[in-house]
């Protein structure tokens, strides 16, 4: 039993616990850049997702601490500093309207400060908005030609795509000059092949890691727990884990022989362990293969509707499923794009022509992929459906938000990430305080 609390505690083994920025781009156009008394060194830009890390019925507690849990060696002395600009409920038009809002006139680009690099993981909201659409109109997904006009129509994932390259073509303008992380996004909860519908599987699941947010909820909320003050943190979290486990003990053996609880594996291995606790509704796959395909396209699509209307985050999570070979695609093509942004900077009145000093020539945008990290194993290998998400690492289904063992996930590959880019000369933090101010002209913009 001590063996096994020790390991779960490493889950929840965190290093500055507080959160990552005090005032958000949401509140006013003056957010801002100290945290923990210094300037950070990354901008995050998203949806709920990115928000709801610090939030005390999802990730608890920052990006600071999530982060520095694998790397707390990225900076010794300060740990990782997060200005955190994601937003409930922002799509990729909210981020442009906030940034159109804040770079639009003079007095408020002077308060308006971001650090050189932007992490942006957005779009799902975006594809949820479109769910009604998607559920009754399945071929709006893909771009298609109207045979009555001739014309393209542009399909839902092409559109969030572009909305995002608009996005990134803002950071890399030479007047900005940012470093873009561009990450994937998550599935969402879906109909399960082994499963079922959401509504018959998630609340088993989601009970197991409902403990830990109870007691840790009993704790005094306004407790800032800093770096000398871990070993009572620990203490806290052992009760935690103990209490929790109580009510698993029949799982104890499982949990024991486990080998891959660290790192990318540790969402399987748990999905398998509750395999193993709660029945699942399997079917023969060779049978089902057979039936798909002999089935007519009214067969099709009426069980589509059937399934996407009891299962409403099945039709979001498989357009972003389809989104995401285009999102590292688009990346890359940004990458090549945005290398020598032309710096010959012409105002809106066409009055004032200048030269921006922009960096030039270096690999100024990346791509992290998130999508496989909490994709339901089984489902995708057995069955082909790679859109549906592991219940065990969501705090709910509607519209689908990662748990802290999402996070955890989460903040590994990203610190990994980061850590990896840090060591690029292209990536240096070189403009920290905002966006550059070319010094050989009179007006920037149209002020």
């Amino acid at each position: 039993m001590k063996k096994l609390i020790i390991i779960l505690i490493c889950f929840l083994q965190i290093q500055y616990l507080q959160a990552d920025s005090v005032k958000n781009i949401n509140e006013g156009c003056n957010p801002d850049i100290k945290d923990r008394g210094e300037n950070a060194f990354l901008t995050f830009y998203g949806d709920s997702l990115g928000d709801f890390v610090d939030k005390h019925t999802h990730g608890m507690v920052g990006w600071d601490a999530y982060l520095g849990f694998y790397r707390p060696d990225f900076d010794s002395l300060l740990g990782w500093r997060v200005q955190n600009f994601a937003v409930e409920g922002w799509t990729t038009r909210s981020i442009y309207d906030a940034l159109i809002n804040c770079l639009r006139s003079k007095d408020t680009r002077a308060n308006f400060k971001m650090t050189n690099t932007i992490a942006m993981e957005i779009g799902g909201n975006d594809m949820v908005n479109y769910t009604p659409l998607l559920i009754f109109m399945p071929w709006k997904y893909w771009t298609y030609r109207d045979p009555t006009t001739n014309k393209d129509v542009k399909g839902v994932v092409d559109v969030v795509l572009h909305n995002i390259k608009v996005l990134i073509y803002f950071f890399r303008h030479p007047l900005i000059d940012k470093n873009v992380l561009v990450m994937g996004n998550f599935p969402t909860l879906a109909y399960s092949p082994t499963l079922g519908n959401v509504g018959d599987y998630f609340e088993i699941r989601k009970a197991f890691s409902d403990i830990y947010y109870r007691k840790w909820n009993e704790k005094d909320p306004n407790t800032n727990v800093e770096k000398d003050d871990q070993k009572e943190n620990l203490d806290f979290l052992q009760e935690v884990t103990a209490y929790a486990m109580i009510l698993t003990s029949s799982a104890l053996e499982v949990m024991y022989t486990a080998n891959e609880l660290f790192g990318d594996k540790l969402g399987e291995t748990l999905d398998n362990l509750f395999d193993t606790m709660l029945p699942s509704r399997i079917k023969d796959k060779k049978l089902d293969s057979f039936k798909a395909a002999h089935k007519s396209s009214v067969e099709w699509y009426l069980e589509w509707v059937y399934y996407n209307s009891a299962n409403l985050t099945t039709a979001a999570s498989f357009g972003l499923y389809l989104m995401q070979p285009g999102l590292e695609a688009l990346a890359v093509e940004m990458r090549d794009r945005t290398r020598n942004m032309k710096p010959e900077i012409t105002s809106l009145d066409k009055t004032q022509t200048y030269t921006a000093h922009n960096r030039k020539g270096g690999n100024y945008v990346d791509f992290l992929p998130l999508y496989h990290l909490t994709v339901r194993s089984k489902d995708c290998k057995e069955y082909g459906y790679c859109w549906v998400a592991n219940p065990i690492l969501y705090r709910d289904n509607l519209p689908g938000h990662i748990n802290h063992l999402g996070y955890y996930l989460w903040a590994n590959s990203l610190s990994q990430k980061l850590a990896e880019l840090d060591s690029d000369n292209d990536w240096k933090h070189t403009n920290v305080l905002g966006f550059d101010k070319p010094s050989n002209t009179k007006k920037r913009w149209n002020d």
